[in-house]
Order: structure tokens, then C-alpha cells, then sequence
């Protein structure tokens, strides 16, 4: 308990990554289920005691800050990075885990979702859709495979793709039939309402 503290900070200061942790706190009960309070934490080990007041500011905050975001995003090719980031060499992606929907040349919605490690020595893949063609085909135009060094079910070579952004950005011209010029990544939306300001 010494590091649970009030939180008494305004919520406009707050960067994203506080503010869902305080829009989406977490309570907590006593043996009985009886709430005793919520908290938000987003920096070991302190964690922060906010009440009803500030956490529906703060998802008054988060809708602006996400409506503000989608606008300013839009036709553009946005990756949601999934809350694991560390630090990276320049011209590297910076988080574990990223995912976009996006529209290619014939407005096909398309998804992408691709992973590394934390020294960006590869780049993995789990999902590559085209979803207005298939929606259950995981591995569009055999990206997933390619990604992944995947030939007859096997890694056939450790010589994987680093995992930098104009790799990704190559992927995405090439195997989905795209020409975006850029990647731009968000911490506040998530890849359903990218998808949602697709269509």
C-alpha cells in the first residue's frame, strides 16, 4: 500500500497512455467483493486512487484526443501500437506488437499485424488480411509465410526481415497494392476505430 497514492494531477495534463489508465481504471475489492476504490497505474510501482469524477473526465478527454487524432489520420497509414514500446535505433519500429487497417488502391480493406523482439533483430507476422476479398484467409497473398520464412509448414531460413518501418512500408506497397508514402503510429485509438474512420 505505500505506493497507492490520490491522484490529484488535472486530467488535461496527462499524456495518452495516463489518460486511458484512468479512463479504464481498475477496482478494487476486499474479501467480500465490497469496492473499496479505483486506481490507474501506468509507471511502476506507483499506482494512482481516482474516483468516478475524474475517470468519466477523463474519457470526456480521451474522445476529443481520439476524434482530434482520427481526423487528423485520415487516408493516411496508421499503426496502433499495442502499449509495449521500448527503445529503438532510428528508422526502427519502437513497440513489440503494431496492427493497421487500411485501404489499398481498389478501397479493399486490408489488415495487418506484425511483432519483434525489443533489439528489432526481426520482424514477425501473425496476421495479413485483404478482409473485402476474405476475411478468414490469414495470410493474403502469402505475407504471412513470407514474413515468417515459411515454406511446407517449415522456417526454412533464420535470415529474418529487420523490423523497420520502411520494410513494413515496402510490404505494404507491394503485396497489398497500396502507395502510402509514410507510417504514422498512435498510442490513444485502437485498430477497430481505424477501421471504422476507413469507411
Amino acid at each position: 500500500m505505500n505506493n497507492l497514492i490520490q491522484f490529484n494531477d488535472n486530467i488535461i495534463n496527462l499524456d495518452n497512455k495516463q489518460l486511458k489508465s484512468i479512463a479504464y481504471a481498475h477496482g478494487c475489492a476486499n474479501s467480500n467483493w465490497k469496492l473499496l476504490y479505483k486506481k490507474a497505474f501506468w509507471k511502476y510501482p506507483t499506482e494512482y486512487i481516482v474516483n468516478d469524477d475524474q475517470i468519466k473526465e477523463a474519457k470526456k478527454e480521451l474522445e476529443v484526443r481520439k476524434n482530434k487524432e482520427l481526423k487528423s489520420f485520415k487516408n493516411k497509414l496508421v499503426f496502433v501500437n499495442m502499449w509495449m514500446s521500448f527503445k529503438s535505433k532510428k528508422g526502427y519500429i519502437n513497440n513489440h506488437r503494431i496492427r493497421s487497417f487500411f485501404l489499398n488502391y481498389d478501397n479493399e480493406i486490408c489488415f495487418l499485424e506484425v511483432w519483434s523482439n525489443n533489439d528489432n533483430n526481426f520482424m514477425r507476422c501473425d496476421f495479413a488480411k485483404n478482409e473485402s476479398k476474405n476475411y478468414n484467409n490469414y495470410n493474403y497473398n502469402n505475407i504471412l509465410n513470407d514474413i515468417n520464412n515459411i515454406k511446407d509448414h517449415k522456417i526454412y531460413s533464420r535470415d529474418f526481415l529487420k523490423y523497420r518501418k520502411n520494410i513494413l512500408l515496402d510490404i505494404i506497397n507491394n503485396k497489398f497494392n497500396c502507395n502510402y508514402k509514410k507510417i504514422y503510429f498512435t498510442n490513444i485509438l485502437n485498430d477497430e476505430e481505424l477501421k471504422n474512420n476507413l469507411i
